[in-house]
């Protein structure tokens, strides 16, 4: 879905997933870059940024990120920091994140977007206000999560975790176009195991693998 030129950390392959009536696959192949911040002597890359400093923190997730209240809960007394980078797609936007310190956040205003949120170390705990249910994110899982008013995001300290971003109307197109049948069902993907071998990352879920 994307391209990126010098070093770079890649996540791509391909999600198998039953339809609504259980009878076919929709796969879809996906190449996620996250490019490294740049040097000191490039241009600085849009919406990338390092913060060590709560108020930084703050005030940098506030302007990448308006749609969530942050909140820093704890300092690192040995070295704080917060690395964040992004990288718009054609259709989609990938995110990933990568701090020392507790985040608490608070999602203002519902955004039809759908985000598959891939922890790397750490956990994260988004709480759905309406139903009053709570998804959980351990290390080496991916889910799938939205935001609505009201839901609230906690992440540990030392986590680091990407998150791929698409906006719900172009997710219901895709599937629409790929299975021939209409959307009609909201989509979910619960936690999901993430696994190595030689390299090579595999999402499993029941009783299928799907390599990366």
């Amino acid at each position: 879905m994307a391209s990126a030129e010098g070093p770079h950390d890649e996540l791509g392959g391909s999600l198998a997933l039953l339809d609504h009536w259980g009878l076919r696959i929709l796969a879809w192949t996906t190449a996620l870059f996250c490019a490294p911040l740049s040097r000191t002597d490039d241009p600085p890359e849009p919406d990338s940024f390092e913060a060590h400093s709560r108020d930084a923190m703050l005030a940098r997730l506030g302007s990448v990120k308006p749609n969530w209240r942050w909140t820093v809960t704890s300092d690192t007394a040995d070295d704080p920091s917060l690395v964040y980078r992004r990288q718009g797609l054609q259709s989609a936007w990938l995110t990933s994140l990568k701090h020392s310190v507790d985040l608490q956040a608070l999602a203002m205003r519902y955004t039809p977007v759908v985000s598959f949120i891939f922890v790397l170390a750490g956990q994260i705990e988004i709480t759905d206000r309406r139903t009053r249910k709570t998804l959980l994110i351990p290390p080496n899982h991916v889910a799938s999560a939205r935001q609505s008013a009201g839901n609230r995001m906690a992440i540990e300290p030392r986590s680091s975790w990407l998150a791929f971003h698409i906006p719900e109307q172009s997710l219901r197109r895709s599937f629409e176009d790929l299975t021939g049948r209409p959307y009609v069902q909201e989509f979910v993907l619960p936690p999901t195991r993430l696994s190595e071998d030689n390299g090579r990352v595999s999402i499993k879920h029941s009783d299928r693998q799907n390599e990366i």
